[in-house]
This record gives C-alpha cells, structure tokens and sequence, in this order.
C-alpha cells in the first residue's frame, strides 16, 4: 500500500510539472493568461487532467488483497481550482467514461463509480465560484469529494458486494489518503502554476521590455545591483560607438567609454560611483558631448515590489534641439520683457478674462497705482464706468482674434479723468487667442485743444452766419437754410413759404432820426421780429438793409399768411415814432407772401423772386400791408 501511495503521490506532485509544459507546447502561451476562460484552454485542461485521473486509476493502491482504491478525484480538484467549471466537467467525464469502458464495463459498481465521479465535477466546480480564499476552496473539495466518495465505497461494498464489514476500514482508509494526497496536489499544483506563471510573466516582461527600450527616444543601460550589464538598447550602444556588449560583463567600461564623450571628464566617473552608491533618483543632469551636442543623464534605481534592491537604470537623451529652442525662448522673453518695461508708453497685459497680467512703469505713472496693487485686478476697475461697456466690447473683438485701436478713458488714483487712445492685439498660442497685450496713449491733452479748436470753429461758423448789427442770421445763413429747407420739403412732398418784408419808408427815418437811431430800429424791429415766430423751424433773416425774409417750412398759403399777418401786427404794436413816414405817424412795414410745394431740388429761387414780387405788390399798393402773391401755389 504504501508503495502506491508513493507512486500516485508522486504522480500528482510531477503533473503540474508536465502539464504546464505541455499547455505551453500546445498553445503557445500560459496556462493560467488572461484568456485562460477562452473555451478551448478550458476544454484543453480537462483534457489533460483527465488523462491524470485514468493513469491515478492504472496504478490503484491495494488496501488488502480484496480491497484496492485510487486517487483519480484529485484530478477533478485541479481544474476546479485554478481553470473553471468546463474543464472541471470535461474532467470529469472523461474519468467517468474510462471508469466504465476500460475498468470494468457497464456493471452497477462501474457506473456507480462513474457517476459518483460527474458529481465530484459538478460539485467542485459551484464550490470554484465561491468568493474564497484557494485554501479554503480546495479544503472545501477535498471535503466534498471525501463524503461522495464515502457513499460511493457503501453502495459498492455494502450494497452490491455485500461486503458490509469491510466498508468501514476501506473508507477510513480511503479519507485519510485521499485528504492528504488532496491537499499535496493543491498545494504543489498551487506552487508550481505560481511560480512558472512569474517566470512566464518575467520573460513576456523582459520581452516588453526590450520593445519598449527598442522605441524609446533615449539611450538607456540597465545594471545589476553589483554594476554588471542587464541590459542596454540600439541608442545607447551608438552613443558610446559599440555594437555588442555581452549581458553580465562589467557596465564600468561602458561607462568609462562614455566619459571619453563628455566634458567635464575628471567628475564625470566620481558622479558615476556616488550615484551609484546613494541610489538615489537623479534627473537632467547636463552633459556636453564633445561634437556639441546636449545630453541630459537620468538615473533611477530599481526596486522591487517588495523593496527588493534590484539594479541601476541610466538615461541619456539628446536635448540639443530642446535646450536650443530654450535658448531661444529665453532670448526672445527678454527682447519683450525689455519692450514691455522701458516703453514710454503705458503698455499693459490681459489674459482671456480681462484681468491684468501686465503692467509697464508708464502705465504705473499714469494711473498712480503699482503694478503689484494691479496684477490679477480686473481692468475695468480703472475705467470710467461710463466707457466700460463700450470698451469691453472692443475688447471681445480683440479675443476673437481681430486687432483694433479705440479711445476709452480712466480715472487715475487722484481722481482725474484721462483720455486714452488704445491700440490692442490678441495674444494667440497654439492657434488659440489667450489675452491682449495693448499700448494707450494720454490724449487728454489734445483732447482739450481739440475741444477748443472745435469751439473756435463753432463760433466762428456761427459768428459768419449772424448779422453783426441785429443778432439774427445774415444773408449768408439765410442762403443755406433755404436751400437746405426746400430740398427736406422737395423730399418730404410737403409746402414751404417765404415772406419777404421791409421797414416803410426806412431812408426819412434815418435822415430824420440820425444813423444810430435807425441802427437802434433795426435792433428792435428783429428782435420783435422773431420773437413773433413761434415755431423753433421757423426761420428770419436780415436780407440786407431794412430788409427781412422768413422762411416757414411746411407750412402753406394760409398758415403764412396768418405769420405775416402777426407780423405785421407786432411791429405796428410797437408804436416807434415815425414822423416822415407818409403811411403812418409811426414805424410800419410792408410783407410780401408765397408759397410752393416743391417738384425739383433747385427751383428755391423760384420761391424768392416770388415773395420779393409779393413784397413789390405790397409797396404799390401803399406799403403797410401783407400781399400774397398771384399763384396760391408755386410749382
């Protein structure tokens, strides 16, 4: 007996062994890879599980000379442990068919073991979906199996065989064994698939590895903890001009061969052993290879999961184009930091939100505020809150990408007010507006002499249109205004009428009266004049001389002559002595009226000689009076 417990316990310990070497073989890949639950492996496993369970039947352990017993369940507990429930079934079967077809034919004790043995299947394969720990599982099978076993042996002895009396030692003996066998085989079936599945892991990890250096864009040597060669890539082996360097020989020679390359030579191997010796993660350190170009050296010891110390990693990568590039950047952020800073003009930075991000000692001066009190503060704290919308949308053209120049003003910390001419320019990175940079100028000043400018010419124009006598517009007024009147009226399709009127007799009262007091009438006459028009489009004039036109826009034959006619009224109330006039004992004045409704845009001449021939009418017919002229309607 114990001669075959020894051949079957060592059966069960070699077949992991054999097992994992034949899945590799067959499948090219590990037994226990993610796509172990791929149908085939599963299919695959039991099958060679189950070949276990019939060789555990071939060599049976004899109990007595009437009794023998195998250990073929134990090949069911290894598929359910570590594959699924497809292979624990495949196992299975196949154990149960070659129970009943080459160990005894289709006799009740056979196929009672046949059964018993699918039972096992079924049973170990629902304990593997159990959410518990493997040694818990395969206590658990081991237990299962054991008690289906039991019931098997006392059907076959006591029920069968009528062999009542040896049932009790057989199955004592029986659970013993195959406790013990059981538990062996998870055991070491666990050891094994766990260690060749990190030998396996290691060498696809090494093999990434290997890609990966292969690709990497850096040379890169990998030492042992002792400074022996693991590993080094196609870059590194051109960096220090080699073509093969066998694994395990010395990395000091290599790098040695690479001291040659760098300046700095004499600290060169010393930063070597003192890294070395630290073990201490280094990054960018610069090294000048002697054909010019600019190396950054990495190194990084490597550690295990376990905190295991377990080699040295060494990265050289070529940063010439890098440091170049920073050169460059650093060059060009001076040249705009120079710019920015000694530009006479107040030039500022914002950034997408409107906040300063900027701010140059002109600007400083002429907002009276730091740029440190500035920075980060919106800009539209400075400005004055009446120009904050407009400003804000010239800013949102900026951020869209478009230049632009615009006047805004701001309130300095004193208090004033100050005009700014701003030119502003997006900021663009990558394509993408990321604030404004701008440049104002103080045009307070120059706003100041232009408002003055633009009075002065104000009233200069004005001055140039009022009669310098009277203070009513001149001739000169009254030959716009007309002009510009009859083409509203030519465009609206509306009338316009005239009056032209002049002071009676107005050459006695001078030589009566002397030349200030007839200046003196006149004065009077105007301003009674318009002050007698009540309408602010209603317009007078001083023709020349002691002579006057009005021009009443939209207004018809009947509405000027009821103006006329108050006019005519208001001087005659004024009763100013007139002793020479041969109308009346005092100042009266004669009114000539027309009226047009405009159909071309230059016929407003047209409309004066006809109120000058009206006024004409009215003097012949003994001056004091308001004539219409002929035509109620002038074409």
């Amino acid at each position: 007996m114990i001669e075959g417990m020894i051949i079957n316990l060592a059966m069960i310990v070699a077949f992991p062994f054999l097992f994992w070497q034949l899945m590799g073989r067959i499948t090219g890949e590990s037994p226990l890879s993610k796509r172990r639950s791929a149908l085939h492996i599963q299919l695959l496993s039991g099958a060679l599980t189950g070949a276990l369970g019939v060789i555990l039947m071939s060599f049976s352990i004899n109990v007595t000379s009437e009794v023998i017993i195998d250990l073929r369940h134990i090949a069911i507990l290894i598929p359910a442990l570590f594959f699924g429930i497809p292979a624990t079934l495949t196992a299975a079967a196949i154990i149960a068919l070659a129970r009943i077809l080459l160990f005894g034919s289709w006799t009740a004790v056979s196929i009672t073991a046949g059964v018993g043995m699918i039972a096992i299947g079924v049973a170990c394969g629902l304990i593997s979906l159990l959410p518990m720990k493997q040694i818990s599982k395969s206590l658990m099978m081991n237990v299962t199996s054991i008690g289906i076993l039991t019931f098997i042996f006392y059907l076959t002895l006591a029920v069968f065989e009528n062999e009542a009396s040896l049932f009790i030692s057989t199955s004592i003996v029986h659970a013993a064994l195959s406790f013990t066998a059981g538990m062996a085989a998870c055991y070491f079936s666990n050891h094994m698939f766990y260690h060749s599945e990190l030998l396996a892991n290691l060498k696809e990890s090494n093999s990434q590895l290997k890609l990966l250096l292969k690709g990497f864009n850096a040379a890169v040597l990998v030492e042992s903890p002792e400074g022996k060669v693991s590993l080094m890539n196609d870059k590194f082996k051109d960096l220090i001009g080699i073509k093969e360097y066998p694994p395990g020989e010395q990395g000091q020679h290599l790098h040695r061969q690479a001291e040659t390359m760098f300046t700095s030579k004499e600290d060169y191997m010393k930063t070597v052993r003192r890294t070395r010796a630290a073990r201490t993660p280094v990054t960018n350190e610069v090294l000048y290879h002697e054909d010019g170009r600019v190396f950054e050296r990495d190194y990084a010891p490597i550690y295990t999961e376990n905190n295991f110390f377990s080699g040295h990693l060494w990265s050289y990568r070529d940063v010439t184009e890098q440091k170049e590039m920073e050169r460059r950047l650093r060059e060009s952020k001076l040249r705009y930091a120079s710019l920015f800073k000694h530009n006479q003009s107040a030039t500022f930075s914002l950034d997408s939100k409107g906040n300063l991000t900027d701010f140059n000692e002109a600007a400083e001066q002429m907002s009276g505020f730091s740029s440190e009190e500035l920075l980060g503060a919106p800009l539209r704290r400075l400005i004055r809150p009446a120009q904050r919308l407009k400003t804000q949308q010239h800013f949102a053209k900026i951020l869209q990408g478009k230049s632009t120049t615009f006047e805004s003003e701001i309130i300095n910390r004193r208090g004033d007010l100050i005009q700014l001419n701003v030119n502003a320019a997006p900021i663009i990175l990558d394509g993408r507006v990321i604030g404004i940079v701008g440049v104002a100028h103080d045009i307070t000043e120059e706003k100041k002499w232009q408002q003055m400018l633009e009075e002065s010419e104000n009233l200069y124009r004005s001055l140039s249109n009022i009669d310098g006598l009277t203070g009513i517009p001149n001739r000169r007024s009254y030959d716009e205004t007309l002009e510009r009147e009859w083409r509203q009226a030519y465009r609206n399709g509306k009338p316009i009428s005239m009056i032209m009127l002049d002071i009676d007799h107005f050459k006695s009262y001078n030589d009566t009266y002397g030349h200030l007091e007839g200046d003196e009438c006149l004065r009077i006459i105007s301003s009674t004049l318009e002050g007698a028009l009540h309408r602010p489009s209603d317009f007078i004039a001083r023709y020349g001389g002691e002579e006057f036109s009005v021009i009443l826009p939209q207004t018809d034959r009947d509405g000027a002559k009821t103006v006329a006619n108050s006019l005519h009224s208001s001087v005659v109330e004024l009763g100013l002595p007139h002793e020479s006039s041969l109308c009346m004992p005092y100042v009266t004045i004669s009114l000539g009226v027309a009226t047009a409704i405009p159909k071309t845009e230059d016929g407003y001449e047209e409309l004066a000689q006809a109120a000058d021939q009206a006024l004409y009418e009215a003097k012949r017919n003994g001056r004091n009076t308001v004539h219409i002229h002929e035509k109620s309607t002038i074409q």
